[in-house]
């Protein structure tokens, strides 16, 4: 789950507070009371039965509760989605890629949950000793024969502890020692519960998406909550007793802390804090919580000369609509593209991806630091990575490249010396998508023409000679937060060969070339797949108008382009501000499934490109 501000957090939690609490405090004053020491003797009739005692005041204490409620719920969804965050960008940097998300959920909710509790006890002490007081009639009025009205319970009790404020927190550690435990057991039974049914559902197709997330919610969280509730109440016993001990009326000392009834309070508050989740997730920009709905896949692709790059793979809930492979930038890695990814997934759309040689993960040792070898050997891991994805399905293949990875794209697909174009068994694509590709560098950032000559002969002598070439990372995007992301990334290295360097400024020259003049030397190959170009217009990396001047180069050819601009972006739009961020993976999205539902319409299968629809453009242009 994503959120924009915590102003959305604290909104979305106050609504859970709020419904939870109206709910769920008439039976909590009836389950502290028959936990309280005096349940045999005020609550409970010599026969066995329950006293009417019992059920009258339920709301006691209900305002404190709901303040403090209010508030500790802001403050653990805040919390706790911060500290997930955290955890997953780390994850999406390359690190601690072999922890299960589930314990980054325990962790990031067990924090949340200390400091909630710092904010809910002090409530919770009012609001259970408000609970079981019992006031006597309250006194006529001095002259008239007529009784006052009745002081409030929660002020009687506030009025005990002003002496003694600290008191408020009596049974805090035992409450955190009963609720860390509980929360962590019934998040994890309850997203395992839920996952569970709604891929059970999804296969016999039994019902609707949004019946089938607000079924599986609500019965996850009764499960959960009260397997959860099975173990901890004990704790719970003793926390309350503790806290009833602390106020006037019992006055004959601390209560012997006995577990008779333990087993009585379901703590139906795990559960509802568990719904209480999905209202915030909900109400967040994205909707979901994409953790509980796509699941992620690392593997490794072995390569013809026996290097093995780590894959990831995005899969969908169900069978993908549309399959899309993804190849990563310059100092970039398939982990650094943040929500872009599970957002497709939870569109129908999988996603494959992995770490280019001499990228990411594949940087075992200093030496590897941007070794790509030269261009052909860069799209012939291309090509040997995209002829692993399902050929035969029936699943559209789109393949789309950002920034180097962009470049890379066209010439895969443009280039007559590509494998795409000389390998008889090739990846059977639907379309192509390219995102700020590096047809060239903005003039800001490009190198000077002797400092690109002195690079060409030092790769001819030494290819493998490193240079350390960084990015200007607020070149990259307008988001503060994510400048500070991609410096901390270990991962983004900045280091590349000459030969590797070379090569990419190489495959630029070339695509600047295709359509300079008649005379031009470049041959290319004509395609009838359809094209999609994104770039920010504020781009400082890639040239804007290099790109925009390609597509229109195209459409002057008759060929399908679409060329999106956005306004005041820079080169980073998957990590954007929201509003272009939100719209670039819309149209990403939108632009797949529109030409995957084309291709099943006109019942053309997987819509490969066959051979015959490709020629290669003998004329120079």
């Amino acid at each position: 789950m994503s959120l924009s501000n915590n102003t959305e957090i604290t909104q979305a939690a106050t609504i859970a507070a709020l419904t939870s609490e109206i709910i769920i405090h008439p039976m909590d004053t009836v389950i502290t009371r028959m936990q309280s020491p005096f349940y045999k003797t005020i609550y409970k009739h010599g026969n066995g039965t329950l006293s009417r005692t019992i059920f009258h005041g339920l709301y006691q204490g209900f305002g404190p509760t709901l303040l403090a409620g209010t508030l500790s719920s802001a403050a653990f969804f805040t919390t706790y989605e911060a500290s997930k965050k955290t955890f997953e960008n780390a994850q999406s940097a390359g690190y601690m890629l072999g922890v299960p998300r589930s314990i980054f959920h325990v962790a990031s909710s067990a924090l949340a949950e200390l400091i909630a509790c710092a904010i809910l006890n002090p409530a919770e002490v009012l609001k259970q000793n408000a609970q079981v007081i019992q006031r006597p009639p309250s006194p006529p009025v001095s002259g008239t024969g007529v009784r006052g009205l009745p002081t409030s319970p929660t002020v009687e009790i506030l009025k005990q502890f002003q002496k003694q404020p600290s008191k408020l927190w009596t049974g805090y550690t035992a409450l955190v020692a009963s609720q860390l435990p509980s929360i962590c057991l019934t998040f994890c039974l309850y997203e395992m519960i839920k996952e569970t049914l709604l891929e059970r559902w999804k296969l016999k197709k039994e019902k609707n998406d949004i019946t089938q997330q607000l079924q599986a919610t609500i019965l996850s969280a009764g499960i959960a909550g009260g397997c959860a509730s099975w173990f901890f109440v004990p704790i719970d016993v003793v926390k309350t007793r503790m806290r009833l001990a602390v106020g006037n009326h019992a006055q004959t000392g601390v209560p012997r802390l006995g577990l008779d009834g333990a087993k009585v309070n379901l703590q139906p508050r795990a559960g509802a804090f568990a719904v209480a989740g999905d209202v915030i997730d909900l109400t967040t920009p994205q909707g979901f919580n994409f953790s509980t709905i796509h699941k992620m896949t690392e593997g490794t692709h072995s390569l013809p000369d026996g290097l093995e790059l780590y894959t990831k793979t995005w899969e969908t809930s169900g069978s993908p609509h549309a399959i899309l492979a993804f190849i990563h930038g310059f100092s970039d890695h398939c982990n650094a593209y943040y929500d872009m990814f599970p957002n497709l997934a939870e569109a129908g759309i999988e996603v494959r991806s992995f770490d280019q040689r001499g990228w990411g993960r594949e940087v075992k040792k200093a030496s590897d630091k941007g070794n790509t070898g030269p261009t052909h050997k860069v799209l012939s891991d291309m090509h040997s990575f995209l002829l692993s994805l399902p050929s035969e399905s029936t699943t559209p293949i789109f393949l789309m490249g950002h920034s180097m990875g962009g470049g890379q794209t066209l010439n895969y697909i443009l280039h007559p010396e590509s494998p795409y174009n000389k390998d008889s068994n090739r990846p059977k694509l639907t379309g192509v998508m390219l995102y700020s590709p590096l047809i060239a560098i903005d003039p800001s950032s490009r190198p000077s023409k002797f400092t690109v000559a002195a690079g060409r002969l030092v790769a001819k002598v030494f290819p493998h000679k490193q240079r350390y070439s960084p990015l200007d990372p607020k070149l990259l995007t307008r988001v503060e937060s994510v400048v500070e992301d991609i410096i901390a990334d270990q991962l983004c290295h900045d280091t590349g060969t000459f030969e590797g360097l070379a090569g990419m400024l190489d495959r630029g020259l070339w695509l600047e070339a295709m359509f300079e003049t008649e005379a031009s030397s470049g041959k290319w190959v004509e395609s009838s797949l359809p094209f999609w170009f994104g770039h920010g217009n504020e781009d400082r990396v890639t040239s804007y108008p290099a790109s925009k001047a390609f597509a229109e180069e195209m459409k002057k050819r008759g060929k399908d382009v679409t060329f999106v601009t956005y306004d005041g972006a820079y080169h980073r739009l998957h990590s954007e501000l929201p509003e272009t961020t939100t719209k670039f993976v819309a149209d990403v999205r939108d632009w797949i499934l529109a030409k995957a539902d084309s291709v099943s319409a006109q019942g053309e299968g997987s819509g490969v490109q066959s051979e015959d629809a490709v020629e290669v453009d003998k004329a120079k242009l």
